[in-house]
């Protein structure tokens, strides 16, 4: 039997010594938050991995995908940021990239000449139709092993947390 360690198990074994050197830390929460992160930077390099085929990155496949969710034909700049949890000059440089690469439009709003809206073009709609096999494959891969059970209850907790995020972010802005 291997005595390799996981990726996550040195972590296991830096929080069990914060336990031993701080009693009163909750350390089964930092593991939570430690693991959360870990999960979200291995998928992040996965859709990476995957998408750079493609020309694209995370960050822009994700914009192209909210964009193109956006339940109308159009979105705002601003709307795309914060859908996106980005910055404003996060979302000129990735809707830049996009427009580069033909797979959006920046139109000017027909009510204020000052407001853009974001489209997705035909050439876009051809990229996601070629990418959506691939990441339904790839999220079958990540979350297929969770039993529904499982990924309701995991849904469940992660929503919980992100709305005391939110509520959070909110409370301090106030401040």
């Amino acid at each position: 039997m291997s005595s390799k360690l996981t990726s996550f198990d040195v972590t296991r074994q830096r929080l069990a010594v914060l336990k031993q050197k701080r009693p009163d830390f909750p350390v089964a929460h930092a593991r939570l938050v430690r693991l959360i992160a870990n999960v979200h930077q291995r998928t992040v390099d996965a859709y990476n991995e995957l998408v750079k085929q493609h020309g694209l990155t995370y960050r822009t496949y994700s914009a192209l995908m909210t964009i193109y969710t956006s339940g109308s034909s159009s979105i705002t700049p601003s709307e795309l940021g914060e859908a996106m949890g980005e910055k404003r000059t996060n979302v000129t440089r990735l809707c830049d990239e996009l427009i580069e690469m033909g797979l959006i439009v920046r139109e000017t709003s027909g009510e204020d000449r000052r407001s853009f809206q974001l489209q997705v073009t035909a050439q876009g709609e051809a990229m996601i139709d070629r990418l959506m096999p691939e990441i339904a494959a790839l999220l079958a891969t990540l979350y297929g092993p969770l039993s529904d059970d499982e990924h309701v209850g995991t849904e469940t907790a992660l929503t919980k947390t992100l709305d005391v995020l939110v509520n959070l972010s909110k409370r301090i802005a106030k401040a």
